[in-house]
This record gives C-alpha cells, sequence and structure tokens, in this order.
C-alpha cells in the first residue's frame, strides 16, 4: 500500500479496490490464497472442455493485463509457458496489495450469511497503523476488494449483521448473560437461516492460533449476539442481548483479539 493511499484511507476511512470476476483471478493463482474459494471453478466455467476453458482463462488474464493490474508476459515467458504448462504472474498496484492482504494477513475474519459470503483480511500499513481488505463474492462470482479502517470495518460488517438496523438504540450496550450450559448456547442456532450472520476470525498468537466465532441473530427484540473461543485462551460458549452500540462494541473486538468479546 502506498503513503497516498495510506493518507486517503485515514482520512475516508475507506478506499475502493479493483473489482475481479472468480476467472480472473483464477487466470492469475490468486484463488488458492481466498478464504471465501469456491470448491473447484465456476459451474458455468467447468462445463466446458480443456481447449475453451484454457482459452477463456487465457481472455481473462489479457484483461487483467489490460488494466495495468499484471506486468505483460513478454515473447520469451509465453513461449517458455506454453512448454511448461506453467507463467509467473507479477501483480502490480492494488492488485499487489490485495493479494499481500490475502496471502500473508495479520488476521482474518470469514463472514457468512445465508445470501453473502465475504473476508476481511488484517494487516498493517506503511503508516504503523491498522488496515484491512474486505472481500465480497457474489454467488455470480464477482469479487468486490474495499480497503478500510478497523473503525470504518466494524460499521460495514454491523451493517452486514444488522441490515434493518433491527437493534435497539438505547439501554445497555450488553444485557445479562443468558442462561444455559454453553452447549445448549451453542447448540440454540445452526446452519444459515434468515437472520443469521456468522463470523469466524483467526489470530496468530505468540501461542499458536486462537480462533473466535461471533453468531449474530436478529430476532424480535432486537440483536442477540453468540461467541465462543478455540485454541488458545478458550471461552465457552455464551450468549447476550446487544443493543447497536453493543453488536458494534463485539465486533470491534472480534477484530482486536479481545480475551474476551463481551468485555
Amino acid at each position: 500500500m502506498s503513503t497516498a493511499m495510506s493518507d486517503a484511507l485515514r482520512q475516508a476511512g475507506e478506499v475502493e479496490l479493483p473489482r475481479f470476476t472468480t476467472e480472473e483471478l483464477t487466470a492469475i493463482g490468486a484463488e488458492d490464497v481466498s478464504i471465501v474459494q469456491r470448491q473447484g471453478l465456476p459451474e458455468w466455467l467447468g462445463q466446458w472442455p480443456d481447449e475453451a476453458r484454457t482459452a477463456i482463462l487465457a481472455t481473462a488474464l489479457r484483461a487483467v493485463v489490460a488494466r495495468g493490474l499484471v506486468r505483460s508476459p513478454t515473447p520469451a515467458e509465453l513461449a517458455a509457458a506454453r512448454e511448461s504448462g506453467r507463467l509467473d504472474i507479477e501483480p502490480l498496484g492494488d492488485l499487489r496489495l490485495i493479494l499481500s492482504a490475502r496471502r500473508a494477513p495479520d488476521y482474518v475474519v470469514l463472514v457468512l450469511r445465508e445470501t453473502y459470503v465475504g473476508a476481511l483480511y488484517g494487516f498493517t500499513g506503511p503508516d504503523g497503523g491498522p488496515a484491512l481488505v474486505h472481500e465480497e463474492v457474489t454467488p455470480e462470482g464477482f469479487h468486490s476488494f474495499r480497503l478500510r479502517t478497523p473503525e470504518n470495518a466494524v460499521e460495514a460488517l454491523a451493517q452486514v449483521a444488522d441490515p434493518d438496523a433491527g437493534a435497539r438504540a438505547d439501554g445497555p450496550e450488553l444485557g445479562e448473560p443468558e442462561p444455559g450450559s454453553p452447549a445448549q448456547i451453542a447448540a440454540s442456532v445452526t446452519g444459515l437461516g434468515p437472520g443469521l450472520t456468522r463470523f469466524e476470525a483467526v489470530h496468530q498468537r505468540e501461542a499458536g492460533d486462537r480462533r473466535t466465532q461471533l453468531t449474530v441473530e436478529e430476532v424480535d427484540a432486537g440483536v442477540r449476539v453468540l461467541t465462543a473461543t478455540f485454541g488458545v485462551a478458550p471461552r465457552p460458549a455464551a450468549a447476550r442481548e446487544a443493543s447497536a452500540a453493543g453488536l458494534r462494541r463485539c465486533l470491534q473486538a472480534l477484530l482486536n483479539d479481545a480475551d474476551d468479546v463481551f468485555a
């Protein structure tokens, strides 16, 4: 990330990055480093014969080169690639930033909803401040990317989890802990039905990985938040009702790898 982009991010809170198709990312070998990748090629692409599929991916690569996001291969490199079946890709500009964040993030957060798939890749910017690349994937295979500050990311995730702004605006940020055993609380929500959003964050600590799950459920009274942590410093499942401010507080704690999301 350039210093100019870092300055723009701090001023605006978010910066739009290029959008790609799944076949473009496949053509440059980027799908293998995405935590939101789908199994195999897109269904429509997998139905084509090998020759047609190769032509489609070659065209996709040319499209990315034309946008100035990949260095154009030299004739010698193309000739060698025809022999070896492998072409080394050199990403440029915003694509380099996206792939760098995907391949070596400080932490990752997977976001799943019934009709939504996304991920955030946290890293440290050139100014020493935290930043995230936010990836959203449509069912049609379009990948949108946006650079966000942590504060901006919290607001974006709150809108994903509570799209109708049903969380109460006043009262305590977090309600009293719900009764029941951790197993009962964990079993109270399953799958990805309507009104459910699941977040899973993986942070690397000195002692190993720490995985925190946060589930947001839209209920009649507003928003219910469930959390559990595994790996380093595990915590059992717990649930509370949350206000709009409480939801954002929990999301901020998730990004910060807080010992207790509800603390």
